[in-house]
């Protein structure tokens, strides 16, 4: 039974373009819940980002608010998008960057910015 589950869950894997994008990206695809949803993130090391916005990038399909401002030098939240809680599902609380595109950017990932040694990780998938 163990063995089924296992050939199962890497099927699941292989099929969603959401975890196989972030892991051909060099990152790890975490899940976590909001207070109404559950979101797929992206962690480059250190630095953690939402999926979609990982693959949107990585497909040249559409580059969302979260990495936009960015790779633009935004630090700060407020006033563009509005800070929320997200719990990494079997971890912690971290507050997030939300905003009205429902793109996601951790907060410290936000407010160390570009010249982070801390989000080297996620400059180098975004060309920086």
């Amino acid at each position: 039974v163990l063995m089924l589950f296992a050939s199962i869950s890497s099927f699941a894997i292989v099929k969603n373009p959401l975890i196989r994008n972030c892991q051909s990206a060099g990152g790890e695809y975490l899940v976590a819940s909001t207070r109404n949803d559950q979101i797929g993130l992206c962690q480059f090391g250190k630095a953690t980002v939402g999926a979609l916005e990982t693959m949107l990038f990585a497909t040249n399909d559409s580059i969302l608010k979260s990495v936009k401002l960015y790779l633009k030098g935004t630090t700060d939240c407020e006033p563009a998008g509005e800070i929320k809680p997200v719990t990494i599902l079997g971890g912690s609380t971290l507050s997030f960057c939300a905003y009205s595109d429902n793109s996601w950017i951790e907060l410290g990932t936000l407010n160390r910015g570009q010249n982070s040694t801390e989000n080297e990780k996620l400059n180098e998938f975004l060309g920086l």
